[in-house]
């Protein structure tokens, strides 16, 4: 594996070669933060949120924070890509408005999140390009990266609002996770979901299998806990978040939170009341 990084505040770039790809090594996850991905080489196809995108050299995917998404490789050849993460809150000061964030936010989940290189300008994808020769060092050189990176915002928004921000597919994986995203409190049971869009359990599972990378109940239970995170972190008692997914038990809760974020959910309770 070849790999060069940088944190810069809240804005972090990495650069990495997998020479050798695992395809086990990329399962279906979100973030706490907004990613802009760039796909440079290799034999792969992103999914996000049911969303199924081709992928090729320039391929630019956005995520924001608890958007999920996985790659599904094959390791016929190296995959080689560039990632930036970073935090909503790093433009509170040059746009107070978040103006450059509608890319990120105002959309469905799944929608909207692949741009080419066509889409964007010379000037913008050269960003990319810049952080995979080297990290910048200097002071001045990270600025430049900066204001870089400000303008590639721009360039998405500017291509973002040319699109209309279109409506997605329609398709019965769409809906189911809209729902799910619009529900995470609700009593979800694979039952009631499949009564709901008239769908069988063996086929909506095969369907949802094929555009997520996992099972209904897999996905419910990943997004509920991204959910809970955030809430805890901002002050929320675990107990109280956990009894309002409809009743889960707090063992349950408590193993599946620790195992997904090697952290107990107490843990980050006090950790956000810190923070306050």
């Amino acid at each position: 594996m070849d790999t060069c990084e940088y944190n810069f505040g809240s804005l972090y770039f990495q650069h990495r070669i997998d020479m050798q790809p695992y395809p086990g090594n990329y399962p279906l996850h979100t973030h706490l933060f907004c990613e802009i991905y760039c796909y440079i080489r290799g034999n792969a196809i992103y999914h996000v949120e049911g969303t199924t995108y081709q992928l090729k050299p320039g391929t630019v995917i956005l995520m924001r924070p608890g958007e999920a998404h996985y790659l599904e490789i094959k390791p016929t050849e190296p995959y080689q890509r560039c990632w930036v993460h970073f935090s909503p809150a790093l433009l509170d000061e040059v746009d107070p408005d978040h103006i450059l964030l509608q890319t990120f936010f105002d959309r469905p989940l799944g929608e909207n999140n692949k741009y080419e290189g066509d889409d964007l300008s010379v000037h913008s994808m050269r960003y990319f390009e810049r952080m995979c020769e080297r990290a910048p060092t200097a002071a001045e050189q990270r600025i430049q990266l900066y204001v870089r990176f400000l303008d590639l915002l721009d360039a998405l928004r500017q291509t973002f609002i040319k699109r209309n921000a279109g409506g997605g597919e329609g398709d019965i994986c769409h809906a189911v996770v809209h729902y799910i995203n619009d529900n995470l409190e609700a009593e979800l049971s694979l039952e009631n979901i499949c009564s709901r869009f008239y769908i069988s359990r063996s086929h909506l599972n095969k369907l949802f299998k094929e555009a997520t990378g996992e099972t209904v109940w897999n996905y419910i239970i990943i997004k509920r806990l991204v959910d809970a995170r955030q809430r805890i972190l901002a002050g929320e008692p675990p107990q109280r978040v956990c009894e309002s997914y409809g009743g889960w038990d707090y063992s349950a809760f408590y193993r599946s939170y620790k195992r997904r974020f090697g952290i107990s959910p107490k843990a980050d309770f006090a950790a956000g009341l810190e923070l306050d």
